[in-house]
């Protein structure tokens, strides 16, 4: 009895040992399996939440719950040791929220660890397709094809080939690779049990088909969507990507009625202002610019701050500043596309239009200023004169320096030409909607009329420098060839034998050659070219491309001293004096036997008399010029500007004169001045 005794108690203990190493055992189980499913929890969140908003950023919100699942996953591995059963499904899931992010280093990082230690894991064929992502989201494409071109060497499950055929058909459409994108993408959808990996595959497809221009296939594959469960904003863009489609065919009633359609359902409401927008886009396709302007100007209104009322002012600058040709209004509200976070080339689109258009209007309203100058001065207006200006003081400026006022008056800045297909239409002056711009802008009182406030001469350099700067303004930055054209022919017109003149030239020259392919007008300009300016840096070029000769170190040198005069000219016109007299002082002293030299002297000189009101470095700068080139043109000029004033000596006729006129008795007058006079004498 007390052997049998013993032996249960023994028995017990050992019972009682065993439990306890299961309990434990089941406990640290429900522990760390807990661990990985808040962790993965977390990762699921983070996903639902980055689908359901159309954005390249990454929120906060998102960002915070990708984190968590790393911090959960990490302890999971840390805690438990990573031979553990969830440690392989805790490293795979730290590298998707590591692509997630955005940091594809440490996904790259974390997933050929995986593939290194966990190289038995059902999971390995899916942590190879994220590493292929993250090698495509490094640009390292040929890796990323290598790796899923390996994957088929070997079986694999269906599912996992389509996500692979996928993940390469998103390679090649990235890389506009479009037929073999459609081709990898259909043989997905062949095998593809997964809905949202279908939609997902279904809606790249048609993007292929509509980059092709097969819209008629694009517009089948959107349709497909409509019966499937996807977020709300995959079907937008999919009904969007629809009506484009639509829009390329013409088809502008189907597309309207779509569009209407969209704002009747309310899981699209955060999308209203957009889907408005695009209805604003297809009154524009369609031609009606005046009702297209008009629906942008009311989703402005309506839609305040929205991307949609961005959208808006983006496209109303589009119609004003190429169909209405009203570049004033185009710059305002091309200022108003701001903070467009969907749409970045959008931004950096309208911030360029608005700078080019801005520069465009500054050198158009110096011109009309400079033209409105040149009649007032022509009139006589002007009560400003010049107590050191003497004739032959300035460079020739031809007709400008006799200027017709009417006919300047009424000329204006060559506009862009107008697209072909809108040239008829305008923007109504009755238009109750177009009219609100002049209602948001603030109403600026007229300005006073003053007098002229500059002399004849910085009126007629600055009408030279702005009509030039007209023509290269269009040919090199907005590069509008007719309008380039046009800008250079008045100039050579009205300035005939100024510095500028043979460059003006040279880009008709270039323009009818080159761009607009009219030989017989090249033709003509060429021979004005080496007639009237031979020995021109521009006639040279026009030799060396005729015949192939070289140029001398002569040639080669006057080409670079022109250069640095036109700089240094540049300097000037933008009040950096110091700057332009610098760079006339080299010229003069470095190549002081060219027709450069004496023009940097005089201008030296005329920059201290003009510019910088310092008549005695003036004086010193006319001298030196006179010393230096005696027998130039500006000669002249320095001679009367360091001449003495001469006191005439009154001759005897002179003399008689006013003693007989100092005899005369005065007219009518006062008998006491008169009374006074007498006696003093």
């Amino acid at each position: 009895m007390l052997y049998l005794s013993q032996r249960r108690e023994v028995l017990r203990v050992r019972f009682i040992k065993y439990f306890l190493l299961i309990s434990l055992f089941l406990i640290s189980g429900c522990a760390y399996y807990n661990t990985f499913f808040n962790a993965k929890q977390a990762y699921k969140l983070a996903v639902k939440k980055q689908q359901s908003k159309k954005s390249a950023t990454i929120g906060n919100a998102v960002k915070k719950d990708y984190q968590a699942a790393i911090k959960k996953c990490w302890k999971l591995i840390d805690v438990y040791s990573d031979s553990n059963k969830y440690a392989d499904d805790a490293l795979l899931l730290i590298g998707k929220s590591y692509y997630n992010l955005q940091d594809y280093q440490k996904a790259q990082r974390i997933l050929e660890q995986f593939i290194k230690k966990y190289n038995q894991s059902d999971l390995l064929p899916e942590a190879k397709l994220w590493l292929a992502r993250t090698y495509i989201g490094q640009q390292r494409d040929k890796d990323a094809l290598a790796l899923l071109n390996n994957m088929f060497q070997s079986k694999i499950k269906r599912s996992k080939a389509a996500e692979a055929f996928l993940i390469l058909g998103e390679l090649y459409f990235k890389n506009k690779d479009y037929e073999k994108a459609v081709t990898n993408i259909e043989k997905c959808l062949d095998i593809a049990s997964d809905d949202k990996m279908y939609a997902k595959a279904t809606y790249l497809l048609g993007e292929a088909f509509y980059k092709q221009k097969q819209y008629e296939n694009a517009i089948v594959q959107f349709d497909k969507l409509a019966g499937l469960d996807i977020p709300a904003v995959q079907e937008y863009d999919a009904l969007i990507k629809k009506t484009d489609a639509l829009i390329a065919l013409k088809k502008y009633d189907e597309a309207e009625i779509t569009l209407k359609k969209m704002l009747r359902y309310k899981r699209f409401k955060p999308q209203y202002s957009l889907i408005e927008n695009k209805l604003g886009q297809l009154y524009t396709e369609e031609g009606d610019l005046n009702f297209a302007a008009d629906y942008f100007i009311d989703i402005m209104h309506k839609y305040p701050r929205s991307d949609g009322a961005t959208l808006s002012a983006y496209h109303l600058a589009q119609l004003y500043e190429f169909n209405f040709l009203n570049f004033d209004s185009a710059k305002i509200y091309y200022d108003k596309v701001k903070n467009l976070k969907l749409y970045p080339e959008i931004i950096k689109d309208a911030k360029q239009r608005q700078a080019l258009l801005k520069e465009y209007l500054k050198i158009r309203n110096q011109l009309r200023k400079d033209r409105r100058d040149l009649n007032r001065l022509s009139r006589g207006d002007s009560v400003l004169t010049d107590s050191v200006e003497v004739e032959g003081d300035s460079r020739s400026y031809n007709s400008a320096a006799k200027p017709k006022g009417k006919q300047l008056a009424n000329e204006e800045p060559p506009l862009l030409p107008t697209p072909p297909n809108t040239r008829n239409n305008a923007l109504p002056a009755n238009s109750s909607k177009s009219d609100s711009l002049a209602k948001s802008v603030k109403k600026k009182k007229p300005p006073k009329k003053i007098e002229v406030s500059r002399n004849a001469e910085q009126v007629k350099k600055s009408f030279l420098k702005n009509s030039f700067a007209l023509g290269e303004f269009f040919l090199l930055k907005y590069e509008n060839t007719d309008s380039a054209f046009s800008a250079y022919k008045k100039f050579v017109h009205l300035f005939s034998d100024s510095a500028l003149t043979p460059k003006a030239f040279y880009a008709l020259y270039y323009i009818a050659s080159d761009l607009k392919n009219d030989r017989a007008y090249a033709d003509s300009v060429k021979n004005i070219i080496l007639t009237r300016y031979p020995k021109s840096p521009y006639a040279l070029k026009i030799l060396h491309k005729k015949f192939g000769q070289a140029l001398s170190k002569v040639d080669k040198k006057n080409i670079y001293y022109e250069k640095l005069y036109n700089k240094a000219e540049d300097y000037r016109d933008r009040g950096v004096y110091s700057k332009a007299i610098e760079i006339f002082n080299k010229i003069a002293r470095q190549d002081s036997g060219s027709v450069w030299a004496p023009k940097a002297r005089y201008f030296v000189a005329y920059i201290y008399e003009k510019d910088l009101k310092d008549i005695p470095a003036a004086l010193i700068a006319y001298k030196t010029l006179l010393n230096e080139y005696p027998d130039s043109k500006f000669a002249t000029i320095a001679r009367n500007k360091t001449k003495k004033p001469v006191v005439k000596k009154k001759t005897k006729t002179e003399k008689d004169k006013t003693t007989n006129t100092s005899n005369k008795p005065a007219q009518k007058s006062n008998p006491e001045i008169t009374k006074n006079k007498a006696h003093k004498k």
